[in-house]
């Protein structure tokens, strides 16, 4: 009698620690991203890499570095609101043109200007 009441314990036990510890396999979309067990239609609502969309933010744009390429940049803010040819002497970065990113929240521009694809020079402006 003691083996059976020893294997009730053992599966009561692993029953109840099932949920906490998991099993061990996680749900995966078709393109290879992490899935979310509640969607109905088995997708995911995050982009193919299984990470969250970056959403522009002030601690975010506070976060970027001289020397990051656009791509770096894109990961952290998310997609520019406007972007084109910039000046590079208006900054004090010598001749020649270079490239601005802006992401806009509420009357504030976030401007993150680019020259051979990293960044070097970033500001805030007032509409």
């Amino acid at each position: 009698m003691s083996v059976l009441r020893a294997l009730r314990w053992a599966a009561l036990a692993a029953f109840c620690l099932l949920p906490v510890v998991g099993c061990g396999t996680s749900a995966t979309t078709a393109s290879g991203g992490k899935g979310t067990e509640g969607s109905r239609d088995g997708k995911d609502s995050r982009d193919n890499k299984g990470t969250e969309p970056a959403r522009f933010s002030k601690a975010a744009f506070d976060k970027v570095l001289v020397g990051m390429t656009p791509d770096q940049v894109e990961k952290l803010l998310g997609k520019p609101t406007t972007e084109g040819e910039t000046d590079l002497e208006q900054f004090g970065l010598g001749k020649g043109k270079g490239h601005a990113k802006n992401w806009q929240e509420g009357d504030t521009t976030y401007r993150v200007t680019f020259k051979d694809d990293k960044v070097v020079f970033t500001d805030t402006y007032k509409k």
